[in-house]
């Protein structure tokens, strides 16, 4: 998969995207935007419904690999830890916007 597969390539805003390279060799300050597919990907009891499509079940294999890292891998910025174990918190942005499309 490559970084302009994405459907959000064209107007997102996330300085670290999963898709382009590995996350330790991304940067990312306190308060910057996150990858919307990455946060949502913490949401495990949702997450099957919001990945159920084939291109988003390719997207969520690099979302569990980016996790994985995070998570995983000494150097990841505290804030970026910190910001997936909210998001595990939150509703699924995703899932709200497909019940407002219908």
């Amino acid at each position: 998969m490559k970084i302009y597969d994405c459907d959000r390539f064209e107007f997102c805003s996330a300085p670290i995207c999963p898709i382009w390279k590995p996350i330790i060799k991304q940067r990312i300050i306190k308060g910057e935007e996150l990858c919307l597919y990455l946060l949502e990907y913490q949401k495990e009891k949702v997450r099957p419904e919001i990945f159920k499509d084939a291109y988003l079940g390719e997207i969520a294999k690099v979302m569990a690999k980016a996790t994985e890292e995070i998570f995983t891998l000494p150097g990841i910025p505290a804030h970026l830890v910190s910001a997936l174990i909210r998001a595990t918190t939150t509703g699924s942005r995703i899932l709200a916007g497909r019940k407002l499309n219908g």
